[in-house]
């Protein structure tokens, strides 16, 4: 299984995180946990939700990025190996 074969889930992550406000992620971990038997204090809440918003952040900040990049200068980067 490539990483082609996973891109779906990753947009799906993306854009769930992007299109929902932190605050609602934060009380789906502190409120919505609990009700699985899980009971994380504030800071055990607040820590993965935000390392989870922030990754869906950079994740897209880093495609944009490389899409922007010409295909000139990745074809030079290829031959320069």
């Amino acid at each position: 299984m490539g990483v082609e074969a996973l891109r779906p889930l990753f947009a799906i992550y993306v854009e769930a995180i992007r299109d929902t406000p932190f605050l609602v992620q934060l009380f789906f971990v502190l409120f919505g946990l609990p009700a699985l038997g899980v009971k994380p204090d504030d800071w055990q809440a607040a820590a993965p939700t935000m390392v989870v918003n922030l990754g869906a952040y950079c994740t897209e900040i880093v495609r944009s990025g490389v899409q922007a990049t010409p295909r000139g200068q990745i074809e030079a980067a290829e031959r320069g190996r």
